[in-house]
């Protein structure tokens, strides 16, 4: 049994661009989506199904941050814990970051192992990477 997901054009714009992305209906109905800034180049796509279509999107900027992080040869829990973040945060990843190491609060992963690695994270050093990433 398969579930279909349904969503708004207004929704999907609203979750694509954290993940920097944009979407667009074109005149045939179908929808053309794209990071920001490269529209037509290759990492443009066209589907018929909106939510299909963000999921794709958002699986190729979590892969792309992923990757970004693995030059970095941080331990697998923290690498882990970072791409969860953006997953969760998407482009406002790092000042959510900055806010968390400072106040403590880490929001829905308060009481996690994300919460915990992200700490030893910043307390080795995760500033200066954070800044490269």
């Amino acid at each position: 049994m398969s579930t279909t997901h349904q969503i708004t054009l207004t929704e999907a714009r609203n979750r694509l661009s954290r993940f920097n992305h944009q979407v667009r209906r074109k005149p045939d109905g179908k929808f053309e989506i794209f990071r920001n800034r490269e529209r037509g180049k290759e990492s443009s796509f066209v589907t018929d199904d909106l939510w299909a279509g963000f999921l794709q999107a958002q699986n190729r900027e979590i892969q792309r941050f992923a990757a970004k992080v693995a030059k970095f040869n941080l331990r697998e829990e923290i690498a882990d814990a970072l791409v969860e973040w953006f997953t969760a945060y998407g482009r406002q990843w790092k000042d959510l970051l900055r806010r968390a190491w400072y106040n403590g609060n880490y929001g829905s992963f308060g009481h996690s192992n994300v919460s915990a690695y992200l700490q030893q994270f910043r307390n080795t050093n995760g500033i200066e990477i954070v800044c490269r990433l």
